[in-house]
């Protein structure tokens, strides 16, 4: 290697630096004001080609993105669901709830990176792209799954048709809120941060609670 010359990086360290980079653009920028020689720039990387090479495309990128942090929050997810559970049944919707909440408010508390997640994921759970939506909607990790199991056992009142509606509206309301909230606050520590989440926890019990009114 001629002196001076950068050490080439694994394809695994070049990959996270690209979605690091990536994270930190589109939080500041948005998703669409962040060009790819942009981001392969910040990534420390010389040839744009990388992006296509570990990605295929901006689509493959963003599920990447969501796939890391929806990965790293199924695992205390589970974590937090096993200790929930443990002796009970059925479990209260609410603390259903929170062992969904508290665990990305855990993981804002913890990594700034997945704060900058936070403030780029109002584009991502939104984005006008009808194959990247679906993509989303059907990465539906271990966590993610129990948790729906468990709720739809403590709501025997509702159709599953009605319970699948609701939580997709739970789960969209809930990550615009924190979308924003990351966007205006620094950080997600004090009182009101506190009663951000208690309005939030409030709202998805009672969604997910409510009788049904209307037929399917």
């Amino acid at each position: 290697m001629s002196a001076g010359a950068r050490p080439a990086r694994a394809p695994a360290a070049t990959r996270d630096a690209i979605l690091d980079a990536a994270e930190r653009l589109f939080a500041r920028a948005g998703i669409a004001a962040v060009s790819n020689r942009a981001l392969i720039r910040e990534a420390g990387q010389r040839n744009e080609s990388a992006l296509q090479y570990h990605f295929g495309s901006r689509d493959g990128l963003l599920l990447a993105l969501h796939d890391r942090r929806m990965r790293q929050l199924d695992a205390r997810r589970r974590a937090r669901l096993d200790a929930v559970t443990a002796g009970q049944a059925p479990i209260a919707v609410r603390d259903l709830a929170r062992v969904q909440l508290d665990t990305i408010l855990e993981l804002a508390r913890e990594d700034p990176g997945f704060v900058d997640y936070l403030k780029l994921l109002g584009e991502l759970v939104f984005v006008p792209n009808a194959e990247l939506e679906r993509a989303i909607e059907r990465f539906e990790v271990t966590g993610t799954a129990a948790v729906r199991r468990r709720v739809q056992a403590s709501v025997p009142h509702l159709k599953p048709a009605t319970l699948a509606r609701r939580l997709d509206l739970g789960r969209r309301f809930i990550l615009m809120s924190l979308s924003r909230w990351a966007r205006q606050h620094d950080g997600f520590a004090g009182r009101a941060a506190d009663r951000l989440a208690g309005d939030l926890l409030d709202m998805i019990t009672a969604m997910l609670t409510a009788p049904e009114t209307g037929g399917d």
